[in-house]
C-alpha cells in the first residue's frame, strides 16, 4: 500500500510543477497512475509554493525532523462570513 501512495503523491507533484511544459498531460498522468507503461517516473521539480530561504531542517530531540522558519514572524488569516436572506 505504501508504494502505491508514494507513487500517487509523486504523480501529483509532477502535475503541480510550476512550468506547464513540465507537467504531464491528463492522459499521460492517467497512464502513470494505471502503470500502463513500466518506465520510471521523472523526478519532480520543487513546487512553486515553497520558499527554501525560510525553511531549514533541524534535528529536534532524537530522530524526528521538523521544518522550521528561520524568522519567527507569522500572519493571521481572517475570514468573513455573510448570510443572505430573501426579502
Amino acid at each position: 500500500m505504501k508504494p502505491q501512495i508514494l507513487r500517487t503523491v509523486h504523480i501529483a507533484l509532477l502535475c503541480t510543477q510550476e512550468s506547464p511544459s513540465l507537467r504531464p498531460s491528463m492522459s499521460r498522468a492517467l497512464t502513470m497512475l494505471l502503470r500502463i507503461t513500466g518506465e520510471p517516473l521523472p523526478p519532480p521539480t520543487n513546487p512553486p509554493f515553497t520558499d527554501e530561504d525560510k525553511m531549514e531542517l533541524k534535528d529536534v530531540e532524537g530522530d524526528s525532523h521538523h521544518l522550521l522558519y528561520e524568522s519567527q514572524s507569522s500572519s493571521v488569516a481572517t475570514l468573513s462570513h455573510s448570510t443572505f436572506y430573501p426579502r
